[in-house]
């Protein structure tokens, strides 16, 4: 099926040699939904998700390095177990939800929807002649509907993600402060 070629003077000069001429007068709704800038939201939360799952294990690995030194305090006597064996709780307990809360930033449940033919998973349960065929046969109106379907799907798993690395990094905040001051009490120990 061949697609008719817009008339050339619906067409606007490409503003660079490299670009492709574009329609002079493009439908108001359609150049909102097909510029809405989603693209960039779901790497940005899973590379803040990684971040924390990297600090994480930094600090982990740090605390096993004074692993002999922390043994001792924590099996000792008076008020520096109790204070340890509190922060020492603190950090696993908030550092293990803050993980949790990175691990569903990086892997979210996608919300059930129409499918588009804008987004990968629906493309890829079509073969290439079907999927080719379908989007050579829809209108304007079509395509318009099928990219802000796809804006929807992808602005709902934007905001889950975001949703679960704001708890992460908060929970990633005590932790860290529980850390710092079982470092600092360590680290103390050691040098004195």
């Amino acid at each position: 099926m061949n697609v008719p070629e817009p008339p050339v003077e619906e067409l606007a000069s490409p503003t660079l040699p490299d670009q492709v001429a574009t329609f002079r007068h493009l439908d108001p709704a359609a150049a909102l939904a097909f510029r809405t800038p989603l693209q960039e939201h779901p790497p940005a939360a899973d590379t803040k998700a990684a971040a924390i799952i990297t600090a994480l294990g930094i600090m982990f690995t740090m605390l096993a390095k004074y692993g002999t030194h922390l043994m001792e305090m924590l099996t000792g006597r008076g008020l520096e177990k109790f204070l340890l064996t509190a922060l020492f709780f603190a950090f696993s307990v908030m550092a293990v939800l803050s993980l949790l809360q990175a691990f569903r930033t990086i892997s979210p449940r996608f919300p059930r929807s129409s499918p588009s033919l804008a987004f990968f998973g629906d493309i890829a349960r079509l073969s290439r002649e079907e999927y080719v065929g379908r989007v050579r046969s829809i209108s304007h109106e079509q395509a318009l509907e099928e990219i802000l379907i796809y804006n929807h799907n992808l602005a709902t798993i934007c905001v889950e993600k975001f949703r679960h690395l704001g708890k992460g990094v908060r929970l990633f905040r005590w932790a860290f402060g529980s850390w710092l001051l079982l470092m600092v009490l360590l680290n103390l120990k050691v040098l004195f």
